[in-house]
């Protein structure tokens, strides 16, 4: 009687016989991070937690939520387990700065609910800071020379490569963004600063936004002569690395403003004399006449060449021979491919070669292709015509009759001796294209497949004499196949229970079976029960630390019980 007593606590007798288990109220546990640990608000924080009910976590009612950023998740598919802490449940989330005090709730079917809760707090976090190497304070630059950028910057919390950095000008406001290498160091060049004194700013961010400044004033120059020429580009010279240009030079018929007058090559034979765009030196071939010039449209056969091209006005299609209209031989002026060195391209009612041949006569037998209203069924094979003699069982249709000689059973299909897929060519029944019947021994299909293999796994079903597939149709059932637990499918064929994970002949408890450890075949209802390891391997229900059943714990395990025997 004393050792029943505790199994009243779980279950109950429901009239007929048979034994309910009772509903528990779902346990939550956070397996990390731990209660008071810090958390880096700039990478997601990942989570695992323990849910348990005598229901799968699947069918409980789970969300989360933050004490400051509010409802942070809840699952819109099956839970995902955390296999580094050992948990059911595993989500990854993101949270601002400050102390959360986070909640898991499990709220099971008949609306009993367990919550979990942790408080964790974001880790300090300090400015990064920024030191300018160069260009050093005062620096003066000539207009257009590369200004170096060189700086250092650090965190006391990131790793440098995680800072952003972004330079800007008094001037002309953002420069660049540049991300450090792994030491700090930041390097970058421009050559497009304007002249006038500039502040360069380095602002430096790091991942949760914290920011440092550093600064340097610097000079860009406008008036210079580098050329030396006695003409700044304040004085209007045009091109300071040319002494050739400046306002006092003579424009010469180089392609450049010598007197930076903001006219090129005027006066040369560079100029465009009829304003057309174009010049002799950029192909105008009659620089007198704005209609003739590269960009005009050709009008043909005017014995101009109004587009520049150097091509005959009388080969409009510019294949190389003139029209046959003007004395030529090209048989379609309209298309480069049409001509006498033209390849023909056959069927396309189209004479490419200008030979006046047949375009629907290939093999030049005097038939045209069957497939374009002629009677030749083999347009490539002078041999094959209406007029040819035919040769019994070749294969060949020499006279186009329409009757094959290598189909001796009139299926359709040639017998695989004379190259065909007929692999019984004297039964019509058997053929490529014949419905496959399993385990009769007879290939319908010559696919060449085992007959008594009809899922194609490589096992012979087990309804023929030494089969051992015990579901043939489906290619993912057989005994080389690895089961997996719980899916109501014998995937390996062995025959035993698939909610009996560990094989010790009781079904698992969360499968209607009595098995309260289906992970360990030591523990089950037959199982010898070991007092005070904590484990209850009989599935008794009972406490592991109460051996006479009478409700006091051993004073060995903390206890009352003087003599638990």
């Amino acid at each position: 009687m004393t050792r029943l007593l505790p199994l009243l606590v779980f279950a109950a007798c429901t009239g007929n016989g048979d034994i309910k288990v009772a509903d528990e109220v779902p346990t939550v546990t956070f397996i990390q991070p731990v209660d008071g640990t810090s958390f880096d608000p700039a990478d997601p924080l990942s989570l695992c937690l323990q849910v348990d009910d005598e229901l799968p976590v699947e069918s409980l009612e789970l969300s989360l939520q933050s004490s400051l950023d509010g409802f942070l998740w809840e699952p819109t598919e099956p839970p995902t387990e955390c296999a580094e802490g050992g948990g059911n449940v595993g989500l990854d989330v993101s949270l601002t700065e400050g102390t959360h005090t986070l909640t898991m709730t499990a709220i099971d079917p008949r609306g009993q609910t367990g919550v979990g809760e942790i408080t964790i707090t974001a880790t300090p976090n300090t400015a990064p800071t920024c030191t300018l190497i160069a260009p050093t304070e005062g620096a003066v630059y000539e207009l257009g020379a590369p200004v170096e950028i060189n700086a250092a910057v650090a965190d006391a919390e990131y790793e440098a490569s995680r800072l952003t950095v972004s330079i800007t000008s008094s001037i002309q406001g953002p420069i660049a963004d540049v991300v450090p290498d792994s030491s700090g160091q930041v390097y970058t060049s421009t050559s497009l600063l304007t002249g006038g004194d500039h502040v360069l700013e380095l602002k430096v961010t790091d991942p949760r936004g914290l920011t440092d400044a550093c600064s340097v004033n610097i000079t860009v120059n406008v008036c210079l002569d580098d050329d030396l020429d006695g003409f700044t580009t304040c004085d209007g010279d045009c091109d300071d690395s040319q002494p050739a240009a400046n306002p006092d030079a003579t424009e010469l018929a180089d392609g450049f403003d010598n007197n930076c007058d903001g006219t090129v090559d005027e006066g040369t034979d560079l100029y465009d004399d009829d304003g057309d765009g174009f010049t002799e030196f950029t192909g105008d071939c009659d620089d007198g006449d704005a209609g003739i010039n590269p960009n005009a449209t050709e009008v043909w056969y005017n014995g101009d060449d109004d587009d520049c091209n150097g091509s005959s006005d009388y080969d409009k299609d510019e294949d190389g021979f003139d029209t046959s209209l003007f004395g030529g031989d090209d048989c379609d002026d309209n298309n480069a491919a049409v001509n006498p060195y033209g390849r023909e391209t056959y069927y396309d009612g189209v004479d490419q070669n200008c030979d006046g041949l047949s375009d629907y006569d290939v093999d030049l037998d005097g038939y045209d292709s069957s497939s374009y209203g002629g009677d030749d069924c083999n347009d490539s094979n002078p041999t094959i015509n209406p007029a040819a003699a035919d040769t019994p069982y070749d294969g060949i249709d020499s006279n186009c009759d329409g009757d094959s000689n290598n189909d001796s059973d009139g299926d359709g299909y040639d017998a695989t001796f004379s190259g065909g897929t007929d692999c019984n060519d004297a039964d019509s029944t058997i053929n490529p294209g014949a419905t496959e019947v399993y385990y009769d021994g007879i290939d319908q299909n010559c696919d060449g497949a085992n007959d008594n293999d009809a899922d194609g796994d490589g096992y012979i079903g087990d309804s023929v004499a030494g089969g051992t597939d015990c579901d043939d149709l489906d290619p993912t059932v057989n005994p080389g196949a690895i089961d997996t637990a719980y899916d109501g499918r014998d995937t390996d064929c062995d025959g035993f229970s698939d909610f009996d994970a560990d094989g010790d002949g009781f079904d698992d408890l969360a499968h209607t079976g009595a098995d309260c450890d289906d992970t360990d075949g030591n523990v089950n209802p037959r199982a010898q029960e070991l007092w005070y390891d904590g484990v209850d391997q009989n599935c008794d229900g009972g406490d592991d630390y109460d051996r006479d059943g009478d409700g006091h714990q051993s004073s060995g395990y903390g206890g009352d019980d003087c003599d638990d025997g």
